[in-house]
C-alpha cells in the first residue's frame, strides 16, 4: 500500500510526457515510445490519439497529469502560437516545474534555431536537470530506457530512506551512501547518541572508534542516512580502505567530490576552496591506516565552518576538537539469561545471527532448542558483527551444535597469541582463522592470494595473478564462488558486463598475513604488478581510439591496483625497470582525471631513484612525466626545465617515440608561455617523427598545438590550415576528446577574428562532446568561451550566467589560470554595464593572477583584455584607473574571487 493508503487499479501507471517537435523527430518519438512501454510505463504523446481540444489546452492538461517529463531537441524551436511569446516546446518545459526532467539533445545540429539555442542554454544552467546528447534513434531509445530505470530506482531508494519524514522535504538529496544488501540490526541507542553529538554546534569532528569488525562502517552509514535532510549540500561517504599513504586522503576526497587541481593551487587548497561554504557531512571510513593525514582533516575543518566529519577508525586522530564515540559490540545475552526463545531473540547479536542465517539457509528455524545454542555462539564471538556474519554463513553446511563445537575448539587453539593486540581484535582474527580453515586447501590458497588486490578485482585479473608455478591448477572460478558463499568476498557491479569482487579490508589484511606466512607474498605481488603493467599498456592504446571512454572507465575502477603496482616497482629491484614505463602510461589518465600532484610525486620519486642513474631511458621517462604534469598544473618554470632535459635525454637514447613526445610537450609549454616561434620549431620536429611512426592521434594533437602557435603569432590563416589538417586526421579516429579539442581551437580563432556567431557554433559542438565525456576541466574553459561570445552577441544576461558557471567550475578545479581568464571576462562585462571602477580593479587582479602562473593570455583572451583595458583607460581619469588597477593587483586569489562574487550581488 502507498503512503496515502490508496489502492490503485492495475491500469494506473506512471505517466511519461514526451515533449519535442513532431516532424523532425518522428523517428525518435517512436523510439522513446518503445523505451517507455518496455518499462511498462504510460507514454503521453499527441500522436497516440486525437482529441477535440485546442492544442495548448491539450498539452497543458496532459503535462499536469504526468509524473515524468522527457524533452527531445534538435534544430527547430517549434511553433509560436498567436498571443504567445514562446513556442509550445518551451512552454512545455517551463510547465514541467519540479517534475523529474530528462533532456536529450540531438547532434550534430548545424541549423539549430536561435530560440532553441537560448532554451538549451537555460536548460544547461539548471542543475536540477539531467541532459545527454545522442545521434540516432536507437541510441536515444537505449538512453531513455536506462535513464528511466535509474530514475525510478533512485526515487525508490530515496523514499525508503525518508520513510516517516515530512512530505515537504525535497525528493532528491545529494548523497552517495552505498546501498546495503542486508538488514541493519538494532543499535538504536548508539544511533541516538551519535546523532545527538553531531547535532551539537561545537562537535564538528566525531570519531567512531573500535577494533576491526565491530560494525563501525555500517553504523556510520545508518547514522548518515538518518541525517540526510540536515545537510543542504549533501552527505558523502569516502572509503579510505585502499588509501595506504596519507597523501592519498586528499586525493580520495577530491575524487569523490569531483574536485580537480590546476594552476598553482595544490589539490588540498582546491578541496578547501570547494568546501569553504558547504553545509556538508563527510563520512571518512577506515582512517586508522592513514593517521599521519590527521592534520589535513583539521585544515579542512578550519577552512569550512559548516563542514562536519564523521570518522571511523581503530585509533583516535588525536587532533584538536575531536570527539570520540566508542562503538560497542552487539548486545549479548548473559550466561544466566532467560533461555526462552522470545527473550533471547530480543538481543541484537542473536537477531543478527538469525537474520544472516536465514539469508544463507531459508529453512533455518529458531526454536527453543536452537535459541540457547545461538546465544552461546554469539557469546563466544563477543558480539562482533563481522564474526557473527561469518559464523552464520556456515549454517547451510553445519548444524548449530557442530558449528559451536568447531568454534569452541578453534578459539581454544588460538588463545595466548598476540597480547599486544586488543582483546576483541584477537577474537576477530580467531574467527577469520576458523572461517578460512573450513575452506578446502585450494580455496584457502586462493583466499590468501586474492588479498594482494586493492579496491577489488575482476575474474580475469584473479585468473592471471593467482596462479603460481608450473603446476598451479587452481580453479579460480569455483574458488571465487566458494569465497562469495562463505562471506569472504563481496560482489560489486560497475556495469552489466563486468562483475567484480572485493574483500572487506579487515579480511584482506588477514589474507595478506596468510600469504606472507606461506612465503608467497612477494611472488604474488610481482605477478599482480606485471599483470597491471601489461594491462594498462593495452588499455592505453584505446585512449587514442573511439574506445577511449571505456579505457578511462577501466582505469577509474582499477586505480588503486595501478597505484599498488607502481609502488611495488619501487620496492622490488627486479621490477625497478617497469616503474618508468608504468609512470608514462599513467600520465594522460592523471591529466584527464585531475590527479596532477600525485603524478608529480611519483615522477619526482623516480627521478631520485637509482634506476634513473643507471638507465637513461628511465631518466627520460621520469623527466617527461614530471614536466608534462607540471605544465598541465601551470608550473611552467619547472615544466620547461624538466622537458628540456627530457628532450636532450630522448635524443641521446635515440628512441623516436620518446623524442617526438617530449618535443610535443616542450613545444606546448612554450605555447603556454607565449613563446610561439620557439614552440613551433619543437612542434614541427615532433610532427615529422609522428608522421614517420604513423601515429595519427599524436599527429592531430600536434597540429592543433601548431595551430595555437600560429594563432599566437597572428597568422590566423595558417592556424586554421593546421586545424583543418588535424580534423581531417582526427575524424576517422573517432576519439571525442581529440575532436572537442580541435573544435574548441576553431572557436578560438573565430573569436579572435571577431566572428562570434561562428565561434559560438564551434564552442557549442565542443561543449556537447565534453559534457558527454565528463571532462570537467576542459568544459570549464568552454563555458567561459561561450560567455565571451554571448557578451559580444549582445546577450549580457547569458554571458553573466556563463561566467558564473565557469567561475564555479574553475574554483572546484583549483585552476588559477582559468580563474584569471574568467575574472578578466567578468571585468569586461562590468565595463559594458558602466561599472568602470570595479571593472578596473577586477581586471588588475586577473592580470596579476595570470602573471603569477608564468603564463600569458591566449590570443582570443588577449584581444578581450587589451580592448577592455583600453576602454577602461578612456572612461576613467588616469589616477582613477591606476588606483583601481593597483588595488586589484594586490588581491590574492581568494580575495579576487570574493570581490567578483560580492560585487555581483
Amino acid at each position: 500500500m502507498n503512503a496515502s493508503g490508496l489502492i490503485r487499479t492495475p491500469d494506473q501507471r506512471l505517466r511519461v510526457f514526451v515533449s519535442s517537435t513532431l516532424r523532425e523527430l518522428a523517428e525518435e518519438r517512436v523510439a522513446v515510445n518503445e523505451a517507455i512501454t518496455q518499462l511498462h510505463l504510460a507514454p503521453v504523446m499527441f500522436e497516440l490519439g486525437a482529441r477535440p481540444h485546442p492544442a495548448i489546452n491539450l498539452y497543458r492538461a496532459y503535462l499536469e497529469q504526468s509524473h515524468i517529463f522527457i524533452g527531445i531537441y534538435w534544430q527547430s524551436y517549434g511553433y509560436v502560437a498567436p498571443g504567445m511569446e514562446i513556442s509550445g516546446l518551451e512552454d512545455e518545459y517551463l510547465l514541467a516545474g519540479e517534475k523529474p526532467r530528462l533532456i536529450y539533445i540531438k547532434t550534430p545540429a548545424a541549423e539549430r534555431e536561435s530560440g532553441l539555442n537560448k532554451l538549451l542554454a537555460y536548460i544547461k544552467n539548471d542543475d536540477r536537470v539531467s541532459y545527454k546528447y545522442f545521434s540516432s534513434a536507437e541510441e536515444l531509445r537505449q538512453l531513455v530506457e536506462n535513464d528511466l530505470a535509474l530514475l525510478l530506482t533512485e526515487r525508490f531508494e530515496v523514499s525508503e530512506l525518508k520513510l516517516g519524514a515530512s512530505s515537504s522535504q525535497p525528493e532528491f538529496i545529494q548523497q552517495n551512501l552505498p546501498a546495503q544488501v542486508t538488514t541493519f540490526i538494532g543499535r538504536e541507542a548508539e544511533i541516538a547518541a551519535v546523532k545527538e553529538l553531531l547535532e551539537r554546534q561545537q562537535v564538528r569532528l566525531l570519531t567512531l572508534t573500535g577494533p576491526g569488525g565491530t560494525g563501525k562502517t555500517r553504523l556510520s552509514l545508518q547514522i548518515a542516512a538518518r541525517l540526510l535532510d540536515q545537510y543542504k549540500d549533501g552527505v558523502f561517504f569516502v572509503s579510505l580502505a585502499e588509501a595506504s599513504e596519507p597523501v592519498l586522503v586528499v586525493s580520495k576526497i577530491a575524487e569523490l567530490l569531483g574536485v580537480r587541481e590546476g594552476g598553482s593551487r595544490s589539490l588540498l587548497e582546491s578541496v578547501k576552496g570547494f568546501l569553504r561554504d558547504k553545509n556538508m557531512l563527510l563520512l571518512l571510513d577506515n582512517f586508522e591506516q592513514v593517521l599521519e593525514a590527521a592534520p589535513l582533516i583539521s585544515e579542512l575543518l578550519e577552512s569550512a565552518p559548516q563542514l562536519k566529519l564523521l570518522v571511523t577508525s581503530r585509533a583516535l586522530l588525536n587532533v584538536r576538537g575531536e570527539h570520540e564515540f566508542q562503538v560497542p559490540t552487539l548486545e549479548l545475552p548473559g550466561p544466566h539469561a532467560d533461555k526462552a526463545t522470545v527473550q533471547l531473540a530480543n538481543y541484537e547479536s542473536v537477531r543478527m545471527f538469525i537474520e544472516r542465517a536465514k539469508a544463507t539457509n531459508p529453512r533455518f528455524v529458531l526454536d527453543d532448542q536452537s535459541a540457547p545454542v545461538i546465544a552461546e555462539i554469539c557469546r563466544r564471538l563477543d558480539g562482533l558483527p563481522l564474526a557473527i556474519e561469518l559464523a552464520a554463513a556456515r549454517v547451510k553446511m553445519l548444524s548449530l551444535e557442530k558449528l559451536l563445537s568447531l568454534l569452541s575448539s578453534r578459539l581454544k587453539l588460538l588463545t595466548g597469541g598476540g597480547r599486544d593486540l586488543p582483546e576483541r581484535q584477537q577474537t576477530l582474527r580467531n574467527t577469520m582463522e576458523w572461517s578460512v580453515q573450513l575452506l578446502n586447501q585450494q580455496d584457502q590458497t586462493l583466499f590468501a592470494r586474492l588479498g594482494v588486490f586493492m579496491g577489488g578485482f575482476s575474474l580475469e585479473a584473479a585468473e592471471e595473478v593467482c596462479q603460481l608455478g608450473a603446476g598451479a591448477g587452481l580453479d579460480i572460478f569455483q574458488g571465487i564462488d566458494s569465497l562469495l558463499n562463505n562471506s569472504l568476498l563481496q560482489p560489486e557491479y560497475f556495469d552489466s558486463t563486468q562483475p567484480r569482487f572485493r574483500m572487506l579490508e579487515t579480511i584482506r589484511e588477514f589474507a595478506l598475513e596468510k600469504l606472507n606466512e606461506v612465503g608467497e607474498l612477494k611472488d604474488i605481488q610481482r605477478q599482480h604488478a606485471q599483470y597491471f603493467i601489461e594491462k594498462i599498456g593495452l588499455v592505453n592504446q584505446m585512449l587514442s581510439t573511439r574506445e577511449a571512454d571505456r579505457a578511462l572507465a577501466w582505469i577509474d575502477v582499477e586505480l588503486d591496483n595501478l597505484r599498488a603496482a607502481l609502488a611495488y616497482c619501487f620496492e622490488d629491484a627486479t621490477m625497478a625497470w617497469s616503474a618508468p614505463w608504468l609512470l608514462i602510461e599513467m600520465n594522460f589518465p592523471w591529466y584527464r582525471r585531475g590527479f596532477l600532484s600525485e603524478g608529480r610525486e611519483w615522477a619526482n620519486r623516480l627521478l631520485h631513484s637509482s634506476v634513473t642513474v643507471e638507465q637513461p631511458i628511465a631518466r627520460c621517462y621520469a623527466l617527461w612525466s614530471s614536466g608534462a604534469l607540471a605544465m598541465w598544473q601551470g608550473d611552467l618554470n619547472d615544466a620547461l626545465d624538466k622537458l628540456e632535459q627530457a628532450v636532450d635525454t630522448a635524443k641521446l637514447i635515440e628512441i623516436p617515440m620518446a623524442v617526438a613526445t617530449t618535443q610535443l610537450f616542450l613545444g606546448t609549454t612554450y605555447v603556454n608561455r607565449g613563446k610561439d616561434k620557439v614552440a613551433l620549431q619543437h612542434l614541427q620536429e615532433a610532427m615529422e617523427l609522428f608522421e614517420q611512426l604513423d601515429m595519427s592521434w599524436y599527429m592531430a594533437t600536434t597540429l592543433v598545438h601548431m595551430g595555437n602557435a600560429s594563432h599566437g603569432m597572428g597568422d590566423f590563416t595558417k592556424a586554421r590550415d593546421y586545424l583543418n589538417q588535424a580534423l581531417e586526421i582526427g575524424q576517422p579516429i573517432g576519439e571525442n576528446w581529440l575532436i572537442s579539442f580541435i573544435l574548441n581551437n576553431y572557436g578560438e580563432v573565430a573569436r579572435t577574428e571577431g566572428d562570434y556567431q561562428k565561434a559560438q557554433e564551434y564552442y557549442e559542438e565542443s561543449e556537447g562532446l565534453l559534457r558527454a565525456m565528463g571532462d570537467k576541466g576542459d568544459l570549464a574553459r568552454l563555458v567561459h568561451n561561450l560567455g565571451c561570445v554571448a557578451r559580444h552577441l549582445g546577450d549580457l544576461a547569458m554571458a553573466e550566467d556563463r561566467f558564473n558557471e565557469s567561475l564555479a567550475m574553475f574554483i572546484k578545479l583549483g585552476n588559477q589560470r582559468g580563474l584569471a581568464e574568467c575574472l578578466a571576462s567578468m571585468a569586461g562585462l562590468w565595463s559594458d554595464r558602466g561599472r568602470m571602477l570595479p571593472a578596473a580593479k577586477l581586471l588588475g587582479a586577473a592580470q596579476a593572477l595570470l602573471d603569477a602562473t608564468g603564463a600569458t593570455w591566449w590570443p582570443a583572451d588577449r584581444v578581450e583584455v587589451d580592448r577592455n583595458q583600453e576602454n577602461l583607460r578612456l572612461s576613467l581619469e588616469p589616477d582613477q584607473f591606476e588606483a583601481a588597477w593597483t588595488t586589484g593587483q594586490k588581491m590574492n586569489l581568494e580575495a579576487a574571487i570574493a570581490y567578483a562574487q560580492e560585487e555581483q550581488d
